[in-house]
This record gives C-alpha cells, structure tokens and sequence, in this order.
C-alpha cells in the first residue's frame, strides 16, 4: 500500500465508506484478516523479556498501521525503542510525518498555553488547564493517588493554580510554567497583622494591576494574605512547587514550558509523535514527560466523533506499559473505539499492570483495564499468573481425551506319565521221538509324556470428557521467540473477543510473526 493512500483527504469517514472499517491491516493467517476495525477495539501484546513481543506482533502491527495512514503517539521506555520507530516510519515511507521529541531536536509543546488555545468546546476554561495539570501529577504516584493525609494539601494547591492562571490571563501575559512559579512565589502576605504586603518587585503585585480582574485580586489580598494564614500557605505553596517542580527544570521545562511548534491534534492529520525521553534513561523526568503528553493527547483524540476530511485514525503505543499506565487509561479506552483510536499496550505480564493500581484495588482495576483490550496476543512467557490469566481468557471447554489399556497374559504347562513294565516266560517241550525241546518268553516296555503352552493380548480402548482449558497454561512456556535458532520466527496465541477464526474455528489463532 502506497503512502497515506488509505484516509486521504478526499476519504469519506470510514463509518460512512463501506469497507473501510473491514480492511485488512495484516492476515493472522491465510483466511483469518486483522482489520482496522479491529484495531480500534485495542490490543494487549505480553510476552517475558526476549520472547519476541516486540520484534514479533508489536513490530508486524506497527508497520501495517504506519502503511495505512495513522497517525499516533508512541511513549518508549529503552532508547533502542526510539530508533526502531524511525526505522518503522522510513520503512513505511513516512520520515515526513515523524515528530521527535526530545532535547537534541526542535520540537516544543507548551502544555499549559495549548490547554487555552486548542481546539473544541471547553478551550479557554482554566479549571479545565487546573484539573489536567492535577491529573497529570497524580497519575506520577502509585494507582494514580496521592495518600488520604496529602489531599487536603493537593485540593488547595490547585485553587492556587487556578487564581495565578487566571491573573496572567486576564494580564494579557504568557502562560508559561516559568511564570506562574514567579507569580505564586512573589504573592502577598500579612506577618503578624501587620498589614498586606508585597515582596518588593513582585510580579504579582504587577500582574494583578494589568489583570484587573476583582475575583483573583480578592483570593491574594483578602484570602491568600489573610492574616493568621502564613503557615498554611507556606504548606499549600510548598505542595504545588514540588509538584509543578519538574516543569521548572530541563529538559521537562525547555521541551513543554516554553514554545509551541506541534501539539496532539496533529496526530490526526497523520503525524506520529515519538517521545524520545525513554523512562530506563530519563527514569522519572522521562516518565513524568510522557504522562503530560500522554493525558493531554487521550484528550484531543476524544474531542472528535468522526474523521473529518482529511483526518486519520490514530494510534497509542505504549512500551513497557506498565510504568506508564493509570486508572485514568480505563475511561479513555472506554470511549477511544467511537473515535478512531486503536490502543496498543506492550507488558511481560499481567502482575505488572497489578502492580501500577491502586492498592488494595490493583486486581479489579488491572482487570477492568485489560477489559478493554478485545485483541490480546500471548507470547512465551514463564510468569504463572499471566499463563493462567491466557487460558482462561480463551476459557474452557469440554474436552475429549482418549484412554485406554493393554494387556497380556501367558500360560505353561507340562505332564506327562512314564511306566515300565516286563513280563517274561518260557516254556519246555519235549517230543518222545528225539528228546527234542523248545524255550519261548517275551518282555514289554513302555513311556509317555504331554504338555501344553498359551497366551493371549487383551487391548481396550475408550474417550473421557471433562472440562477443560481450551490452552493450557504451561503451553506458553514452549512459544518460539524468534531469532536464527527460530528461523526469526516468533511464535504466540491471539485472542479476540467475540471472533471465531477460520482456521481453527476457536477464539483463539496459534501465531507465527516473522522478525526480518
């Protein structure tokens, strides 16, 4: 398929073009089509470290996305990661639509100031900038919350956001990150009942003059400097400082603080922004990085219902998925099918995305989460829990097993009788003529013997049925992982729900992904 031949711009919405949603994106086998409309209802790729998870499926569906115009978010955890996507897009003739992002090349996003300019109803509304940026900040921590003793402190560092946000607005000034730090740093305050007092050239004091704007004047002098209330808002500001601190420093501040040359919404117009701050380099910086853009990109891609002229479906991509995903991911895939979104999530195992919800809700949150991937692709793995969460996926059945048993017996026997007898006579005759005589006896001997030998083969046969995985789990364990002792092949098991494939007439497809 030729470059963007697929969504063009003369491409009606796929909804409306027959044909479209059933297009096949790559075959599972000869009669069995992965199409585009399949995408949209997410995929879970798992698989152990060298299994081939990657290099397999993950390397198969990102090529035949790529080919058929999405555009798309692609978050990383190694840096090989990042060079694989721009080998990915050169392979697929689409270097052009590649926006790096990282500190050696060009590109800037600034999250605060887009969150007022982008397009779509609720634009402009600075609680809605708050509640993103909280969010963002929340989803750093363990199940995406903060302990129950820090919300109180949370609650009222976002008010104090809100009030600075709203000042620079109203001032006309940048709303940059840089800024907002310096106005909330240089606010009133009233020591001891002393009167309200301003640090001497504050910028606040300034923006709020040029603002003019009575609601945000009143929360500073009336409410922030209150007197009596130092102590708490040493602790309110010292709260939203440490939060918003990785904003203040590079590379976060440079790359999402500053300028603006690209944003999300250029995803569906084809673009495929790859985030180059992997997490095992970048560690929380890079994690922190790719969380920003992950929720404000989940949120751009839902503020459309169809695909415009010249729009295209988008993809996630999501490495490593498990230091990168939230609870807030389960209401996105909730809603991202009916908005052309095809999630793509890459993890060795299940308990890892346990182990990034919620405490005490990991399992129902995990659950609900994976839920939401119809298409699931199990490669080698040797973790109990995700084989047996892989059958029973797939589930049971009643299943016919063939028994039976073998026999043999022999049997010898022997007899026999012997006897000897003699018996012996004789006898005289004489004859008056010449004196003759004659002697006559006899003897009798006898012997006999008898014996007998048999055996035989006694062989049955018989079916049992019982109820019982359709996979087992320990056949995972065996799956080929690629590379020369494979044939670069690499082997797994494809699940899709509500999908009976041809081939094997079962939910579920055994797989084989060529790596070259």
């Amino acid at each position: 398929m030729g470059h963007l031949t697929l969504f063009n711009r003369q491409s009606a919405p796929p909804s409306r073009q027959d044909g479209n949603l059933s297009y096949p994106l790559i075959h599972l086998s000869k009669h069995d089509p992965w199409t585009i409309g399949d995408s949209f209802e997410h995929t879970f790729i798992v698989g152990e470290t060298g299994s081939g998870k990657t290099t397999g499926s993950g390397q198969n569906l990102a090529l035949a996305m790529l080919r058929a115009g999405y555009g798309g978010l692609v978050l990383t955890h190694k840096s090989d990661e990042v060079w694989r996507w721009v080998s990915y897009l050169k392979a697929a003739g689409r270097s052009r639509d590649l926006i790096l992002v990282s500190p050696d090349t060009p590109w800037r996003f600034n999250f605060l100031d887009y969150s007022y300019s982008r397009p779509g109803q609720g634009s402009g509304l600075t609680q809605n900038v708050v509640s993103g940026f909280m969010n963002v900040m929340e989803s750093r921590h363990r199940g995406g919350q903060r302990q129950t003793q820090e919300q109180f402190w949370s609650e009222y560092a976002g008010r104090l956001m809100f009030h600075g946000l709203e000042a620079l607005r109203h001032a006309g000034e940048p709303i940059t990150m840089d800024n907002l730090m310096t106005l909330l740093t240089t606010a009133p305050y009233d020591v001891r009942g002393k009167g309200l007092t301003y640090p001497p050239g504050s910028y606040c004091e300034q923006v709020l003059r040029w603002a003019n704007h009575p609601p945000t004047t009143q929360f500073f002098e009336n409410e922030w400097a209150k007197p009596g209330a130092e102590k708490q808002n040493a602790g309110v500001l010292a709260t939203f400082t440490g939060m918003a601190h990785p904003f203040t420093q590079d590379p976060i501040n440079e790359l999402f603080c500053t300028t603006t040359n690209f944003t999300p919404d250029d995803c569906r117009q084809g673009a495929v922004i790859v985030v180059g701050l992997p997490t095992l380099d970048y560690e929380e910086v890079g994690r922190t990085a790719q969380l920003t853009i992950k929720y404000l990109w989940q949120r751009a891609m839902l503020r459309r219902a169809f695909l415009s002229p010249g729009e295209r479906p988008t993809f996630l991509r999501v490495e490593e998925a498990q230091r990168l995903v939230n609870p807030l991911d389960n209401s996105f895939f909730d809603a991202a099918r009916s908005h052309y979104v095809a999630g793509v999530y890459l993890t060795q195992s299940v308990n890892a995305i346990y182990s990034a919800m919620t405490p005490g809700m990991h399992e129902q949150q995990g659950n609900a989460l994976l839920a939401n991937f119809s298409t699931k692709i199990f490669h080698r793995n040797s973790d109990v829990v995700t084989n047996r969460f892989a059958s029973e996926t797939i589930s049971k059945s009643i299943i016919r097993r063939r028994s039976g048993n073998f026999g043999y017996s022999t049997n010898y026997s022997t007899g026999g009788n012997k006897g000897l007898g003699r018996n012996a006579g004789w006898s005289v005759s004489e004859t008056p003529q010449g004196g003759n005589y004659s002697y006559s006896g006899g003897d009798s001997y006898s012997e006999g013997k008898s014996w007998s030998e048999g055996g035989g083969y006694n062989t049955t046969y018989g079916w049992q049925e019982a109820d019982d995985y359709l996979v087992r789990p320990e056949l995972f364990t065996h799956l080929a992982s690629g590379g020369w002792r494979s044939r670069w092949r690499v082997q797994a098991i494809a699940f899709k729900a509500g999908r009976h494939w041809r081939r094997t007439g079962q939910n579920f497809l055994d797989v084989s992904f060529r790596q070259r």
